[in-house]
């Protein structure tokens, strides 16, 4: 009996996903009302956020990201991000987004209550 648990547990960890920065780097969207919210993210551990709502204002900023294994979870860690509150930026800091595997899709998720985030459209 010992011998299948122990067989069970290496199983089971060897099933845990590691990340990488190549493996996590594309292109992510969210829509937010009559916007859109997007990141990209670099193998090189820079990123692009980008958003635009229907009325044309559009808003980048770039940074330094990297991911790091947190207790909830592996996360994405958003250097230098400024939040994009009533179409302006405001506060520069720190933003997690926790990585979510569902099926064959990716996401970065924002509120992990909801399950919402940003979802992979592409690879670099």
């Amino acid at each position: 009996m010992k011998f299948l648990f122990v067989v069970i547990a290496l199983l089971l960890s060897g099933c845990s996903e590691q990340y990488t920065l190549e493996k996590i780097a594309g292109k992510y969207l969210m829509c937010i009302g009559d916007a859109v919210d997007t990141i990209d993210l670099s193998p090189d551990g820079t990123y692009i956020h980008g958003y635009k709502d229907k009325s044309g204002r559009d808003i980048n900023q770039t940074g330094a990201w990297n991911i790091e294994n947190l207790q909830a979870g592996y996360s994405i860690i958003l250097n230098d991000f400024e939040i994009i509150q009533d179409n302006k930026l405001q506060m520069k800091g720190i933003y997690i987004l926790l990585i979510d595997k569902s099926m064959r899709n990716t996401y970065l998720i924002t509120n992990i209550d909801l399950k919402e985030g940003y979802k992979k459209q592409s690879d670099k």
